[in-house]
């Protein structure tokens, strides 16, 4: 609904702005994510698991981020 030329959302329950996203993410494609929307956030940051990975591959690719990043600093 647009009203003076503004978006209007509804807040769910949890005063949250909330949406189901399908996106792509290094050539990985995802469907039907739920989202939720920070306002007050300049970037967005998604759970791994939320993306339908498995315990143990949510572990595999932290521990592949953090040698990342530790051979980025030394």
């Amino acid at each position: 609904m647009m009203n003076n030329n503004f978006l209007y959302i509804p807040l769910n329950s949890k005063n949250e702005f909330r949406t189901v996203a399908s996106f792509e993410i290094n050539g990985n494609i995802y469907s039907n994510v739920d989202v939720k929307i920070d306002t007050g956030c300049p970037r967005t940051s998604i759970p791994i698991q939320k993306l339908g990975l498995s315990d143990a591959e949510a572990y595999r690719l932290k521990a592949l981020l953090k040698l990342y990043h530790l051979q980025k600093i030394s």
